[in-house]
């Protein structure tokens, strides 16, 4: 009888801090919510092509294509509007150029529209950042609903269009077997951190297939992968990783050739020093000649993913961790050598990360590595009115921590208005001294990139973003910048209202200088009063000075990321 008294004690206690902490974690979340207020508007789709103007001139090299992806609808059908950046709705664009005709041809397509029935529908999914307000009774029911849809049935990719897929567009990414491509038509795919892609046509941008790295090869089954994929142009091979959730998380790191056979180079589930790897989120990472390099940062999916889940979001089932370091997993990429070390750095987290390549020795060999990083997982919580600007802004309106905010799993909570990018940050990872030095080149740069023949070695510049804050007679937008990695100097392009997407560096054909090219940019521009509008923005890659653009419509066109293939449909510039 005592012992009976006892277990139902236990078990009450038990159920007693389970509730306790759902009514705090139901708490936190409808704190999330309550920042999520921006109104995003709808971008139209444009099916048939359109051949538009261009203003100034283009070279008359520049001949290939342009796709960039991102979020396009925020109001759905049944009027749900989704108040989160990243849940837009993907759109892919296409931008064609014809120096002869000097004009763009240009179409897009919303390349997600079973996904937003269902959405729409209230099926089960989770998003990165949109929540909605739930009492913690609502919140269980909901939690029992995804787990039970994703669990007990899989992801569902029986329709090329039923999923979000929409961070990275890829020309020329090579295939699993079990989807079977004619030679001669062209290869994009879309890309995301889950572990599903998404093929389109090249043309049309109609949603083809869907699928995962497992239909490359069985071992390949991890929840999440990167939506970077990093590749090698002397070897043609491709490299990513998944990440595997539950009581002992696991990094699957592998390589694939142009014929999608895969190569797992290793699976990770515990650091060089026998500690257990927590399920960081990876957004990039990188590579050298012999080397794969994947940044742990403290920036974690807290209970190994379980508050994602009860969540329904990437980012609230986060955790920041102030107290541990980011770990450098360094992986081998020749076959059987695996994890070869797991550095400790200070902490940081980057979304991006930019060219990396090898000095020293083959015996000796100490690794650059360059980055965009953030010093916390702040950033996890302000990118959710990204694309969207600050229209006018007090003294003080950066100010961190703001009055009234609350830290919560490592954050603060409403966030601060973001004052600035990451940094772009060098390190030199020495893999004998199994040590590493980290240099700042330049404050509030993101979106990395650079000229892909110098890609694995090194190089001199860095085009990106940089946030330019609001004050009170102007307001904030995204500039474009061009750093010197060897000189620190900086040469930007800044205009008012205007907020430039990631540039693009496209060499000149048979360039000897590293510079000597142009830099594409989708700009939105933006007005307190009258309609947002969005165009093509061609610079001189050497002086950063306006050559040509291109007036798209009357429309905001957010983009994450997008790549540029030549005439011939080679890859030039691609992410």
């Amino acid at each position: 009888m005592l012992l009976f008294f006892f277990a139902n004690a236990f078990l009450a206690l038990i159920l007693a801090v389970v509730l306790v902490s759902l009514l705090r974690f139901n708490g936190y979340l409808n704190r999330i919510v309550a920042f999520q207020t921006n109104v995003f508007g709808n971008a139209p789709e444009y099916n048939d092509p359109l051949w538009l103007p261009i203003t100034g001139n283009i070279p008359t090299w520049l001949n290939g294509i342009m796709y960039r992806v991102g979020p396009g609808r925020f109001v759905l059908d049944n009027g749900l509007a989704i108040k989160h950046a990243f849940d837009g709705m993907p759109f892919v664009h296409r931008f064609q150029f014809d120096a002869n005709r000097q004009q763009v041809r240009y179409n897009s397509k919303h390349v997600a529209k079973t996904a937003e029935k269902n959405l729409v529908n209230g099926k089960a999914t989770i998003l990165f950042g949109h929540l909605a307000a739930m009492s913690p009774w609502r919140r269980v029911v909901a939690f029992f609903r995804r787990a039970w849809t994703l669990l007990a049935f899989g992801v569902d990719l029986s329709d090329p269009s039923g999923q979000m897929i929409g961070v990275t567009a890829t020309p020329n990414y090579p295939l699993p077997p079990n989807i079977k491509n004619l030679a001669t038509q062209p290869v994009l795919v879309t890309k995301t951190d889950a572990n599903m892609l998404q093929k389109i046509h090249a043309d049309t941008l109609e949603p083809e297939h869907l699928f995962r790295y497992d239909s490359y090869d069985q071992v390949l089954k991890g929840e999440l992968a990167a939506a970077h994929h990093q590749h090698d142009l002397e070897t043609n091979e491709t490299f990513n990783f998944t990440l595997s959730f539950g009581l002992k998380p696991a990094l699957t790191v592998f390589s694939c050739d142009a014929n999608g056979k895969v190569i797992v180079l290793a699976k990770i589930t515990h650091r060089a020093n026998g500690t257990r790897i927590r399920p960081s989120y990876i957004h990039s990472f990188w590579l050298t000649r012999n080397y794969v390099v994947l940044p742990e940062s403290p920036l974690y999916f807290g209970q190994d993913g379980l508050s994602m889940m009860f969540s329904g979001t990437v980012t609230s089932g986060l955790v920041w961790d102030p107290q541990e370091r980011t770990y450098l997993h360094v992986i081998a990429r020749r076959s059987g050598v695996g994890l070869v070390a797991s550095i400790p750095v200070d902490p940081f987290y980057t979304f991006h990360v930019g060219n990396a390549y090898e000095k020293g020795t083959p015996s000796e060999p100490v690794l650059i590595l360059d980055c965009a990083a953030f010093p916390d997982g702040d950033i996890a919580h302000q990118v959710h009115n990204y694309g969207h600007h600050l229209a006018r802004a007090a003294p003080g309106a950066y100010k961190n921590p703001a009055q009234g905010v609350e830290e919560s799993h490592g954050f603060y909570l409403p966030p601060t208005q973001q004052p600035s990018f990451g940094d772009l940050r060098r390190i030199s990872l020495d893999i004998g001294a199994m040590s590493a030095k980290m240099e700042s080149i330049m404050p509030n740069i993101e979106f990395l990139r650079f000229n892909a023949q110098k890609s694995l070695q090194p190089y001199r510049y860095v085009f990106g973003n940089q946030l330019m804050q609001a004050t009170p007679t102007k307001s904030s937008r995204y500039s474009l910048a061009k750093v010197d990695v060897e000189t620190h100097e900086i040469t930007r392009y800044d205009h008012p209202d205007q907020i430039c997407s990631e540039p693009i560096f496209v060499p000149r054909p048979g360039a000897s200088d590293e510079d000597d090219g142009v830099v594409l940019s989708l700009v939105n521009v933006t007005h307190d009063a009258g309609p947002h509008r969005c165009y093509i923005l061609v610079l001189d890659a050497v002086s950063m000075n306006e050559i040509a653009k291109c007036p798209i419509g009357q429309f905001p066109a957010i983009t994450f990321h997008g790549s540029f293939v030549n005439q011939h449909y080679e890859s030039v510039s691609v992410n």
